[in-house]
């Protein structure tokens, strides 16, 4: 976190605090030359993580059932259910990428790929019964659990993102020189 930002404007004389101190284009752009070179944190917005993992989420499987309700049993039932369960399996991963943690989000996809590996596993294994399809109670149960796992990872994002931030600010102090024709300029940062 930078505490403080300072700037000393130093003339060769050393008469700066006895005159004003005209700045001219010469002086401004040695200015800006000495703070560009100082490093600068470029931040994940921690907001911007969540709404991308929640609306990565919910657009396919939105989009999903739309066309898998609207499509009366056609090829886009199939095309309707695959974009949803993209999305399920995919979609809250997407704040995750975005904030730098993406080891974080192959293992919110490893998890959701193994909740619908075991669900699948367990349907196909499962002998029919009378009474209510058992396949439609694991499968809604697995479908709830993806679910669930997928809306937890929209929030939990923000605090890996905050995590990602503090871990990648730069420590230290920075000195950035600049020369004009009549001055010398010295930039500072100090972070820690």
């Amino acid at each position: 976190m930078a505490i403080a930002a300072f700037v000393l404007l130093l003339h060769p004389a050393f008469g700066w605090a006895q005159e004003t101190l005209p700045i001219d284009v010469a002086e401004a752009a040695a200015f800006a030359a000495a703070s560009d070179s100082i490093p600068e944190l470029r931040e994940r917005s921690a907001t911007t993580a969540s709404l991308l993992s929640v609306g990565s989420l919910l657009l396919p499987v939105i989009t999903g059932g739309v066309l898998a309700s609207h499509s009366g049993g056609t090829n886009q039932s199939g095309i309707g259910m695959s974009v949803a369960g993209v999305g399920l399996l995919l979609g809250p991963s997407a704040g995750y990428f975005y904030g730098g943690c993406p080891r974080r989000a192959l293992a919110g996809i490893g998890i959701r790929a193994g909740i619908t590996a075991l669900t699948l596993a367990a349907m196909a294994v499962t002998p029919p019964v009378d009474g209510p399809d058992v396949d439609i109670v694991i499968g809604g149960a697995g479908l709830l659990l993806v679910s669930l796992e997928g809306i937890y990872e929209g929030f939990a994002v923000v605090d890996c993102v905050r995590s990602h931030n503090q871990a990648s600010r730069p420590v230290g102090v920075w000195l950035a020189p600049g020369l004009a024709p009549r001055s010398i300029n010295v930039a500072l940062r100090v972070t820690y």
